[in-house]
């Protein structure tokens, strides 16, 4: 009769960041220029370049977020708390 008996090999730890990669500026020009396809997208990923956000957060931006009632920018904007996973957004 054998014994059977499980081997287990630990796996090789690696250094993982979980930091995004910092783009240069000529990268984000080329993203701008040949990586995005839409006026739309272009618009998307500079707001969240320009504001710091992630995609859902600059997705839930409502129009009376940006501008006042009169039309003019506001000097500041609010991100929802509901798309900031319970942090307060700028």
């Amino acid at each position: 009769m054998s014994i059977l008996t499980k081997t287990y090999v630990k796996p090789e730890i690696l250094s993982v960041s979980c930091q995004a990669k910092i783009l240069s500026s000529d990268e984000i020009a080329q993203l701008f220029s040949t990586g995005l396809k839409t006026a739309r997208d272009r618009a998307l990923f500079g707001i969240c370049l320009y504001m710091e956000t992630r995609i859902a957060e600059a997705c839930f931006l409502q129009t009376k977020d940006v501008y006042t009632i009169d039309g003019s920018i506001r000097p500041r904007v609010t991100i929802r708390k509901r798309t900031t996973e319970g942090k307060i957004g700028k």
